[in-house]
């Protein structure tokens, strides 16, 4: 099943920037629904920094050596990276899972 590309939108909203929205939006479901949207998936110990990686928006780093870190209050689990700009090494930000304590 796919999704329309042409929504009917009521008139009181601003047609043109909610098919914008909507439009992107199918564009990926559909995509992902025949297979053709992916990212790449590691495991580390550290955020990616050498020149021989080309990393893509989307690339996910897991980290193989999970412990939790911060302070009281505020610690969590530091799951891994993900790619955020395109490049080598491109640009990665942590994935965390706040712990609760």
């Amino acid at each position: 099943m796919k999704l329309n590309s042409t929504p009917k939108v009521p008139v009181e909203y601003q047609r043109s920037k909610f098919i914008e929205i909507l439009s992107g939006v199918d564009t990926k479901v559909n995509a992902l629904a025949e297979g053709r949207l992916q990212g790449r998936h590691y495991t580390g110990t550290e955020t990616p920094s050498s020149s021989a990686i080309l990393a893509a928006v989307g690339d996910i780093v897991w980290n193989s050596n999970t412990t939790v870190q911060g302070t009281v209050t505020a610690q969590y689990i530091l799951t891994g990276w993900v790619c955020t700009t395109a490049g080598t090494p491109g640009v990665w930000r942590d994935m965390r899972v706040l712990t609760g304590t």
